[in-house]
């Protein structure tokens, strides 16, 4: 599947080595919003996804609320 960067939650990056990740919280990731990536599933209970693209994060898809 692919998305736009605008339609995910970074959580993490992860580091070019597999090594480790490096915690996105607090960091402004506007230039990623018309990135493509492509989504691959990592936890269906915690609903966190691998987003690959020139460099791969650890992400959720946004929620939209929806209201009847």
């Amino acid at each position: 599947m692919r998305m736009t960067g605008d339609n995910l939650e970074f959580i993490s990056q992860i580091n070019r080595d597999g090594k480790g990740v490096t915690d996105m919280t607090g960091v402004d990731v506007k230039y990623l919003d018309g990135e493509f990536f492509e989504i691959n599933p990592l936890s269906l209970t915690e609903k966190t996804f691998i987003a690959s693209a020139f460099n791969s994060y650890v992400v959720k898809k946004k929620e939209i609320d929806k209201q009847v």
